[in-house]
């Protein structure tokens, strides 16, 4: 995959919004949002819970975006673990 200004890796948007870059989380949200939204809602099996779920999951990876390395893996797999773990969460409590 190469790597531009013009198309940065999610690793790139995700040091971007560790600097508290908007427009980089913008960009990281437009490009992971329906993946995250598709496993929420598959565990909630509510669309609004699994709204309210996807907006707790972006806050969580705007205040941890500095704590991720890559050597935790890739960002889809984290941002994917961060949604799975909130949803379960959601459902304990329900």
């Amino acid at each position: 995959m190469t790597e531009s200004p013009s198309n940065p890796t999610l690793d790139q948007l995700l040091a971007r919004c560790a600097l508290a870059d908007r427009a980089a989380f913008a960009a990281l949200y437009a490009a992971t949002s329906a993946k995250l939204f598709a496993v929420v809602l598959r565990i909630l099996k509510n669309q609004e819970l699994a709204e309210d779920a996807l907006q707790d999951v972006y806050i969580k990876i705007w205040h941890s975006a500095a704590d991720h390395h890559a050597g935790k893996g890739a960002v889809m797999t984290w941002m994917t673990s961060i949604a799975r773990y909130r949803a379960i969460d959601m459902l304990r409590r329900a």
